[in-house]
């Protein structure tokens, strides 16, 4: 039974007194009233598609009840649903639209009215379907598999999509539900956009606890969304790396967390100073009366959000991994790294290291491109993550770098991912201002280090220079192969990671 489904809602129902509110305009459904709203808009959309086959659907998808009511309505349909950004230059969306052929785009004025006309008494889901305009009949079949299209976490705005079973999100969801311990009594606002697979799986994990679920878009920047902790009192706050820096920044102790039972973050690594930071706040809350937890987690779109998670347990000795693969997954590490690291004495090494692959049941069905790549799908045993890691006697796993995150400078190899974990450990590195970090950028030949952060600009200068010699002599590199760059606010992408491909055109093609 999926969590998604008619029964699941039901029984959920009768155990919960939670609600589901948007947080924007304060409307408030418990779980019964969610279902019956859900199964109305069902009753239109079976309507509208009953002459035609599979259909694709594409939702402009933000953090609203109305959002979220038509996204579960399309779960239980047959046919497949491709989530957009809210928001999304209307260009890179029509480019979307034609190369999957969309059936039906529901931007969110559509959504809208099509709930408010749902509220009218005299509506009819015949007269509903008027509103919603059919394109592109369908001519190619979608495979009966494929449930969910969802943008890459690294291609917001591409044409690029993982295919997810409905399987697949199911087993993602329970794994989730069960290592966090989520239930009824648990309470979330969401700070993740939805057409995000992490943003999303927190929708999905809370729904299916019966947790109450606050649907927000705004940012930690925005008085708006620490008015509604205020009022909600959250049990669960969940975050990529950008979030938790903003939270530092603006000082956790003056944040209303104190209802806050479980901190979690994915989304890419998190600084281990900032992990230690929040680490140590959180034990400065902990009493006899509460007990509140940090989850360092790991996963991909690929593999439906979730792959692993260090228990909170393990740190701090254990700052920097990603833990152990989730229930139901198993990681193996692949070692033929001729191609991807210098060569090293297997002598000298005390752990495992390779590239992290990864099995089970929320392995997608493989990437899509267009139309006619939804008419067949690839299944795969293991998942290759395209990062490099290594795991330690205890079957604890630790990301050191991505494959393609590699340059080489006069023939040696440069791990970009590793440069910026050095130099965020160094003397140089804690004598910045708070929050600055240091990047790597760069192309064969010209390795660019990025000073982020608020820096006076005579410091700028003389911390560039002092980066330039610490990098030459740790990498053992001449000076002239190198490059520094600041600026006060990296480019980041719809989900608040860093950019990295906006970054080198930044500070490496400027010119």
């Amino acid at each position: 039974m999926h969590f998604y489904s008619y029964q699941y809602i039901q029984q959920i129902a009768q155990n919960t007194t939670s609600q589901i509110i948007d947080g924007e305009t304060g409307v408030q459904l418990n779980y019964t009233e969610f279902d019956k709203t859900v199964r109305q808009v069902e009753t239109v959309f079976q309507l509208l598609f009953e002459q035609h086959g599979k259909c694709l659907i594409a939702i402009e998808s933000d953090n609203s009840l109305n959002c979220l009511v038509v996204y579960f309505a399309l779960l239980r349909s047959q046919h497949c649903l491709l989530l957009l950004e809210s928001g999304q230059d209307k260009l890179k969306q029509q480019q979307i639209v034609q190369n999957y052929q969309i059936n039906l785009l529901l931007d969110t004025s559509l959504t809208n009215s099509l709930l408010t006309a749902l509220a009218e008494a005299h509506s009819t889901a015949q007269r509903l379907i008027q509103q919603l305009p059919l394109k592109f009949l369908p001519a190619q079949t979608i495979h009966p598999d494929i449930k969910l299209l969802l943008t890459t976490s690294g291609s917001t705005g591409s044409c690029k999509y993982v295919k997810l079973t409905a399987d697949n999100l199911q087993a993602n969801c329970q794994s989730i539900c069960q290592y966090l311990q989520l239930t009824a009594n648990d309470s979330v606002v969401t700070t993740l956009p939805m057409f995000y697979s992490f943003g999303l799986s927190v929708i999905h994990t809370h729904i299916a606890s019966g947790s109450q679920l606050v649907l927000s878009n705004s940012t930690p920047m925005d008085k708006n969304l620490w008015a509604l902790f205020k009022q909600y009192q959250p049990t669960c706050l969940y975050g990529v790396p950008f979030f938790y820096q903003m939270l530092l920044r603006l000082g956790l102790k003056r944040l209303p967390l104190q209802s806050v039972r479980l901190f979690a973050q994915a989304g890419g690594r998190l600084d281990n100073a900032l992990i230690l930071q929040l680490h140590e706040y959180i034990q400065q809350q902990n009493d006899g009366s509460c007990h509140k937890q940090l989850f360092i987690m790991y996963g991909q779109t690929e593999a439906t959000a979730r792959m692993a998670y260090l228990q909170p347990d393990k740190l701090p000795e254990k700052v920097g991994y990603i833990g152990q693969a989730i229930r139901g997954g198993e990681f193996k590490l692949v070692n033929d790294l001729a191609d991807h690291a210098d060569n090293q004495d297997s002598s000298t090494q005390t752990t495992q290291t390779g590239e992290l692959y990864y099995r089970g049941g929320n392995v997608s069905l493989g990437l899509a491109h267009n139309r006619q790549m939804l008419e067949q799908v690839e299944k795969t045993e293991w998942l290759a993550t395209g990062d490099l890691a290594e795991c330690d006697a205890e079957g604890d796993y630790k990301i050191t770098g991505r494959l393609k995150r590699f340059i080489k400078i006069v023939g040696k190899r440069i791990n970009l991912d590793e440069v910026e974990a050095w130099l965020s450990q160094s003397d140089l590195a804690r004598n910045l201002a708070e929050h600055a970090q240091i990047l790597a950028s760069g192309d064969d030949d010209k390795l660019v280090l990025v000073v982020t952060g608020k820096l006076a600009a005579n410091h700028s200068e003389q911390i560039q220079q002092q980066l330039i010699q610490h990098a030459s002599e740790l990498l053992s590199v001449h000076a002239s192969y190198l490059q520094a760059a600041y600026i006060e606010q990296p480019p980041l992408t719809a989900n608040n990671k860093v950019d990295y491909t906006k970054l080198k055109q930044q500070v490496l093609y400027a010119n």
